[in-house]
């Protein structure tokens, strides 16, 4: 469940599209502010879902070898085939044109958002994928050990590294950290595709081999 969940975490660090919202919030007038509250948001909806998987073990994962230890692998090897899935329809998406996006109505307002709705932006531009994959992962978790606690704070903490490097880096240098956010959205922008393809099937053939080998066994 550990390397699991610290490859999650990182996939989830390194996601493009939250990273640039987070960018453009961070940016903006009472940008530490909003970057807090999306940081916030974002551990919260992590919290929950490992308090709702959790529960619905009962704090007890399934036994080795009975069929929902089984069906949760299964599972997990399905995720990882359309992590990879994902990764191909991306690589076959590069260099294509693309039909510009109607921009959302929050982004024209960015200056005039409150904190809170930062919260919820945090909660709600999580992948989903990698979501459910971290779900499964928590599965085999227990509250009542130590370690695997210790294992589900580090995640979340693994999770929003990157923001919280942005967020401090701009709170100590608010000098440079305009030119710092400005380099980071441009590099993003211009790697989008390649950052969702390695880390898509990365991950992807990660699960699909562990929990293949783990079902053979």
């Amino acid at each position: 469940m550990v390397i699991d969940l610290v490859l999650i975490g990182l996939a989830m660090a390194l996601y493009p599209v939250a990273l640039t919202i987070f960018i453009l919030l961070v940016g903006s007038n009472n940008g530490l502010g909003k970057g807090a509250g999306f940081i916030f948001g974002w551990l919260a909806a992590l919290a929950a879902v490992a308090t709702v998987t959790i529960s619905a073990t009962g704090n007890t994962p399934p036994a080795s070898g009975t069929s929902p230890s089984i069906g949760v692998l299964a599972a997990k090897l399905g995720l990882g085939v359309v992590l990879l899935g994902i990764a191909e329809r991306q690589r076959r998406r590069m260099g294509q044109v693309r039909q510009p996006k109607k921009e959302p109505a929050w982004r024209a307002r960015l200056d005039e958002m409150s904190a809170v709705f930062a919260v919820g932006l945090g909660a709600f531009f999580q992948p989903s994928l990698l979501v459910i994959t971290a779900a499964a992962m928590m599965t085999g978790a227990r509250l009542s050990s130590a370690t695997d606690v210790v294992s589900l704070v580090c995640f979340g903490l693994l999770s929003v590294s990157s923001y919280l490097s942005i967020e401090i880096y701009v709170a100590l240098r608010p000098a440079s950290g305009g030119e710092l956010l400005s380099s980071l959205n441009a590099w993003i922008n211009r790697h989008t595709d390649p950052i969702i393809i390695v880390g898509a099937a990365a991950l992807g053939l990660w699960l699909i081999a562990d929990n293949a080998y783990l079902l053979a066994t």
